[in-house]
Parts: structure tokens; sequence; C-alpha cells
């Protein structure tokens, strides 16, 4: 017989998973096909409690995902539920009134807005907390989430750091590296945690997730000082152009940004060579075409010792991405929300103070 806690978490649970289920029904399908279907694949194995290292019946999972695709039409149009919490209704995006109800209990529940405008909900099992220099959640198994894997995210300067979605982040990059292994920062990262890129000891996953989150904490750290300096014109800009081609760009430099204020600070004062490396392993995307012409990327990416190299370009590249933010603000206010943010951010950064 279940206990009275146990019965809150389960009813809980189902809430928190079916608005994760409208949230995977409204924006789950608005990426690329390639990244739709690792992103189901991966959420297939979480939903199924399919270790990371174990084979996938491909027939089972395409009927998964058609059942899941019918399942989202259903339920696209209809409105996320209130979490119930000792029968008292509770907005599912006010995480704050909802942990604060939790506090008896060994869980904790996250909720924010990321990329396209996506909402995230996540139930898992609190690991830990602290108040400083920055409210921070630590989250480990987690009970009910969507198909995005998060592993860290900021709200209201509150920095959540969810270490079961690091593992299952870590676990694909090591996948994709196993396609066309060679040398370079993944092949680094996985000699240093003595990683066998065949298989996925869950210990030993557990422990090397648990280090790199330091990396995520840092990062995130650096984004609530790179909005705090950019003020509200930034977050005002990323809001207007949240799900237009242009967020991931803005999005991009904000996240380079705060890397430049925190993360290869961070790294340089702690001598973390194995933690650069798995932040080179990890640029991909729009971030490295933004970051693929300075002589900073050119640098990082043909030594195969960084670290001792990256202390001289940290204060150029603080000015370069805060003078290009400076130019997206500043070109948005002057045009709009039509403004050519790509001529912009590829002029900004070439005139920037950190080559005057």
């Amino acid at each position: 017989m279940l206990s009275n806690m146990e019965t809150r978490v389960e009813q809980l649970c189902k809430t928190v998973q079916h608005n994760c289920d409208i949230s995977d029904a409204r924006y789950a399908r608005d990426y690329s096909m390639c990244v739709y279907l690792l992103r189901m694949q991966e959420h297939y194995r979480w939903k199924n409690a399919i270790t990371l290292d174990a084979a996938i019946d491909k027939s089972a999972l395409g009927g998964w995902v058609r059942d899941t695709e019918d399942y989202w039409d259903t339920i696209e149009q209809t409105e996320f539920q209130p979490l119930k919490i000792d029968g008292k209704p509770n907005d599912p995006f006010d995480a704050d009134a909802i942990n604060h109800a939790l506090h008896d209990s060994p869980f904790a529940y996250s909720a924010g807005i990321g990329r396209l405008g996506q909402p995230h909900f996540v139930l898992a099992k609190r690991e830990a907390y602290s108040e400083l220099p920055f409210p921070q959640l630590e989250l480990g198994q987690e009970l009910a989430r969507d198909s995005i894997i998060t592993p860290a995210m900021t709200r209201d300067n509150k920095i959540i750091i969810r270490h079961d979605s690091i593992k299952r982040m870590l676990w694909q990059m090591i996948t994709e590296w196993r396609l066309h292994p060679h040398e370079g920062p993944m092949a680094r990262v996985l000699n240093h945690y003595g990683i066998e890129a065949v298989a996925a000891d869950d210990k030993l996953f557990t422990a090397t997730a648990g280090d790199l989150s330091a990396l995520l904490v840092r990062h995130e750290r650096g984004e609530i000082s790179a909005t705090q300096q950019l003020g509200g014109d930034y977050r005002d800009m990323l809001a207007q152009l949240q799900g237009t081609p242009a967020e991931g760009s803005i999005r991009a430099v904000g996240d380079l940004l705060a890397d430049a204020i925190s993360t290869w600070p961070w790294l340089v004062e702690q001598r973390l060579s194995h933690h650069l490396d798995f932040w080179l392993a990890g640029l991909q995307g729009i971030r490295e075409t933004l970051l693929a012409p300075t002589a900073f990327y050119q640098v990082l990416t043909n030594s195969s010792h960084p670290l001792p190299l990256l202390e001289k370009y940290i204060a150029p590249e603080q000015r370069r991405w805060r003078h290009v933010a400076d130019a997206l603000i500043k070109a948005f206010h002057k045009t709009g929300p039509q403004f050519d943010y790509r001529t912009t951010i590829e002029q900004a950064a070439k005139t920037t103070p950190a080559d005057e």
C-alpha cells in the first residue's frame, strides 16, 4: 500500500508528465528531422528505462514514435494542468511555490522557457540546494520530463543543474564521436575520465557528470552576469524574437559572452584542461560558426594543450561579445524585429574593441 507521500508524488508525477507531453506536442516537431529523431530516440530510452549503452529495437522505437505523435495530436491544443499538492492547485510555472510545498519530500521541481519558447518542466529527486552566490538547485533521477535534454538552465537568477541530463548529453556526445573516432578534445575527455567509448558504466558516468556539472554552473553564472550587464533591452529583444531565426544567433552571442565572463576565467584559475576539452567538444552549431573566424578559435582548436593559451584571449573576447550584443540591441531598436541580425553580428565581431 502506498504511503501518503508516495501517493502525492505519484499523482504529481502524472500531472507534470502530462504538461511535458503538451509542451512536446506543441514544440518538439519544430526542430529539424535529424534532431527530432535523435531526441525521440533518447526520450524512448528514458521512458522505457533502457540503459545508455543498450541497443534499441528500431521497430519498437518506430511504433512508439507513431503512437506518441498520435497522442500529441489529441492534447496539443489543451491547457497545462495546475499541480495539486495537499489539495491546493499551483501554477505549473510557479516553481518556487511548488518546491516550497515539496520541502518535506526528497523531490524538487523546475519550470522554465527554453529555445523557440518551449516550456520545460521536470520533477526529480533533489540532490542539493545552495544559496550563494546564486540560488542553485541540483536534480538527480528524473521522474517526469519533456523530450529535450536540458542539462542546466537559469530562471530569475536561479540555477538548475540536472545531473541525469548531463549523463545523457555526455553519452550522446560519445556516441556521435564513436561513429568517427579521432584525436581531439572528446578523445582527451574520454582518456581523462577513463571512459570506454563502447559501454556506459553508470557509477563512472554519475561521477563524471558530477565533475562536469561545475562547468555548467560556471556558464549559468556567466549568463546571469551577462544578462545583468546587458540589461532589460537585451531580455526584451530576445523575448520579442523568440521562435524566429534570429533567436538562435542572439542566444549564441549571449552564451559566448557568458563563457568569456565566467567559464573561461574559471578554467584558467582552476587549471582544468579536461573541462576545457569538454567545452570544446560541445562547441558546435551557431556558437562555433560565430567563433570560427576569430584567432581565439584557431588557437584553441589547433592545439593539443589549449588551456595555457586561453588566458590572454579572455579580456579581448569579453569585449568582443559585449560589443556584438550591444550592436544587436542598437540595430533591433533602430529597425525592429526584421533587422539584419547576421550582418550586424558579422560586422560587430570584426570591429570589436578587442581589435582596435
